[in-house]
């Protein structure tokens, strides 16, 4: 769970670096502080599947180019062990998402999404042509 948190974060640096700016300071500090407690938690156990993965994904300065490269790094890392963990979970909600991806083209563009686990926490502004509720 705590990989996913960090993927959430993370998705937000890799996305400023592509546009060449720094992570927004509270979004870096969260990365950070996952990324520790996911490293506490792995000291605890030594029979940790995907270990070496994990640690150089983390901590491993030199081992991707661009913070793309370990956005995308940790997005299969995640992917391999949520097939390992429960591969029809992992099936189900890589269609999901695949369809939701896809369905963005296919919305309006003010399109208020009602899934209750993609929604927001941080308002969005309602746009003047639609009524506030």
């Amino acid at each position: 769970m705590l990989l996913l948190d960090l993927n959430s974060r993370y998705f937000w640096v890799a996305s400023k670096e592509m546009h060449g700016e720094p992570a927004p300071p509270q979004i870096a500090a969260e990365a950070y502080d996952l990324a520790w407690r996911i490293a506490d938690k792995l000291r605890e156990a030594d029979d940790v599947e995907h270990l070496e993965e994990i640690l150089t994904v983390l901590m491993s300065e030199d081992a991707y180019k661009t913070a793309s490269d370990r956005a995308k790094a940790l997005r299969v890392l995640i992917d391999k062990m949520g097939y390992a963990v429960n591969p029809r979970y992992a099936k189900l909600i890589e269609s999901i998402s695949t369809n939701n991806v896809l369905g963005l083209m296919a919305r309006p563009p003010h399109h208020r999404n009602n899934a209750p686990g993609l929604m927001s926490q941080i308002p969005r502004p309602v746009p003047r042509n639609e009524p506030h509720t």
